[in-house]
């Protein structure tokens, strides 16, 4: 089969490479000032400029599309030269362009979520991860809203603002979030989490991790599980483990936190690698169940 004649197809690991003065305009107006921008380095590349934390340079990396080898460098990279990052006509010409019917759309996962939460004013960071939704639910993927299928952000902040962030999302018509940690704020499942994935199925909310839940900052020394009774020293030496294999982590701590009691809901995983599970299944196959699934 020729790659003209190829069935539309699905990308389920897409991302929205954008400058943060596409959606910062619809934070309030008190914190305006204080949000995410865009600064130009001596080299002539991008930065991100996030409240307390020294400029982040745009990652070259995720700005490989649209360069050939001869224009793609490591260093200097601009946001708006490269293809993918304009207005969503844009993307679904590119999508055209690439045979696709529609892509799952995540948020830049370098200068997105994780970098966001190194603010340490949690009314700021609400307020930022908020605008983002709104952004993406009203505006982006409104243009076309089975193509474009973009992410929601859940604050990884606690419970109750993981929960009216869903409920949000639901409301704005995203057809998925995207978590980054468990929704307690914590890098381990606990009890109270079954509040979320309750609520999730009750909205029908599909919920998908990409890579694995973060353990950087105030989760690099929390341990990956917590047992009733064990000792704290024991805790921290198996997180450790288990941080080194943390792209096969994502499905089992799903597994392990009890998310299929929950009736089921709709899960999956972007680039966690899955290939690990042949080893434990003898198959290698990624598709998890009619309810989900991973890459």
């Amino acid at each position: 089969m020729t790659a003209t004649s190829l069935p539309p197809l699905i990308s389920s690991d897409g991302h929205l490479e954008v400058r943060p003065e596409r959606w910062t305009p619809r934070m309030p107006a008190k914190l305006r000032d204080r949000a995410p921008r865009t600064i130009k380095l001596p080299d002539g590349g991008d930065a991100i400029v996030v409240e307390g934390q020294p400029p982040y340079p745009a990652p070259f990396l995720d700005l490989r599309a649209g360069r050939t080898n001869e224009t793609w460098q490591p260093f200097g990279a601009t946001v708006d030269d490269t293809a993918g990052v304009g207005p969503p006509e844009q993307r679904l010409e590119e999508q055209d362009m690439d045979n696709l019917h529609a892509e799952v759309l995540f948020p830049n996962m370098q200068v997105g979520p994780r970098l966001w939460r190194g603010i340490a004013d949690d009314d700021l960071y609400r307020a930022v991860v908020r605008a983002y939704n709104n952004w993406l639910g009203d505006e982006y993927c409104a243009v076309s809203r089975d193509r474009l299928i973009g992410l929601g952000v859940i604050p990884w902040t606690n419970l109750d603002d993981a929960i009216a962030e869903l409920s949000h999302c639901a409301e704005l018509g995203l057809k998925g979030v995207n978590l980054g940690v468990f929704p307690s704020g914590k890098s381990y499942p606990t009890p109270e989490d079954d509040r979320f994935w309750s609520a999730a199925v009750e909205m029908k909310m599909p919920l998908t991790v990409h890579v694995g839940f973060d353990r950087l900052g105030p989760r690099a020394s929390e341990p990956t599980f917590q047992y009733p009774g064990v000792d704290p020293e024991i805790l921290k030496k198996i997180g450790h483990v288990v941080l080194n294999v943390r792209s096969s982590s994502c499905p089992a701590s799903s597994i392990a936190c009890r998310i299929s009691r929950s009736s089921s809901p709709r899960r999956g995983s972007a680039g966690c690698r899955s290939g690990w599970r042949s080893r434990i299944t003898g198959t290698s196959d990624t598709v998890t169940g009619p309810n989900g699934c991973s890459t």
